[in-house]
């Protein structure tokens, strides 16, 4: 269209396949699905070498803008939906896919050693910065919050303590009687007249998801726990003498049993 911008966020282009193949799926109409397919995959064709995708792309010279990398704003998405997809549709094509981008971001974005601490093993122990998608080097390093799905991955149960903090907090801050309003600040916990569409979108079912996940009828193998089958397991031996685990990509197991594929 005239006077629109042909700029996208990785994000915008290879989040739509779990919406499109469930509407092709309800409709019978596979044009949807196969749409998004080709998007999904055009975008993960132009991954670096290394495995990594930039921020934002031209859809139209398709050339990357911003080759800034990470897990946060204009990312964080492609990353969900690709594991999601895994789930919803049961496809190895996205989970070879998520599993190669998952290994390129716990080697080139993490940073720290997992350490034990009160809150239970590599709790809040860790950090991801952004890094360039040609060289892995650094860019940023400031922590943001969309950055913060990330560590769910482990499906440590302090989480749920998490999960249940926040329920408490929204229904004691933010509940009005037409919604849940805005926080203007944090530290006066001072209203807005304004509800974002991602609290319904997102906030909501993902707080909902979080204590019931029993519409997974049957889960794939992958599916629950998933940061316990990403990589080979390592032997370590912890300060406390009890043998533990963790996996190639430095999540730490109780398990000794890790699946997965190899790095491709």
């Amino acid at each position: 269209m005239k006077n629109e911008t042909t700029e996208t966020s990785t994000s915008g282009c290879g989040s739509l396949i779990l919406e499109m193949g469930a509407l092709s799926r309800l409709t019978g109409d596979p044009k949807y699905e196969s749409a998004s397919l080709r998007a999904l995959r055009k975008l993960w064709s132009m991954r670096s070498s290394l495995n990594l995708l930039g921020t934002t792309l031209d859809v139209e010279t398709g050339e990357w803008i911003e080759h800034s990398s990470g897990i946060g704003a204009g990312v964080d998405s492609f990353y969900e939906y690709l594991f999601k997809a895994h789930i919803l549709f049961g496809k190895e094509d996205f989970w070879r896919m998520f599993h190669s981008a998952y290994l390129a971001v716990q080697k080139y974005f993490r940073h720290g050693p997992w350490s034990w601490g009160r809150l239970g093993m590599g709790a809040l122990s860790f950090r991801y910065h952004e890094a360039d998608m040609r060289t892995g080097k650094a860019t940023y390093w400031q922590l943001t919050s969309l950055q913060a799905f990330w560590p769910g991955l482990q499906a440590n149960p302090w989480y749920i303590e998490v999960g249940e903090a926040i329920v408490d907090s929204l229904d004691l801050y933010t509940k009005v009687e037409g919604g849940f309003a805005s926080i203007r600040d944090v530290t006066t916990m001072q209203t807005e007249d304004h509800q974002h569409s991602f609290f319904l979108a997102e906030t909501c079912k993902y707080l909902y998801l979080l204590f019931d996940d029993s519409f997974l009828k049957e889960k794939p193998k992958r599916a629950s726990a998933m940061s316990l089958q990403v990589c080979p397991a390592l032997s370590l031996n912890s300060r406390h003498g009890e043998q533990l685990v963790e996996s190639a990509c430095h999540i730490p197991d109780a398990r000794n049993d890790h699946k997965c594929f190899s790095d491709e």
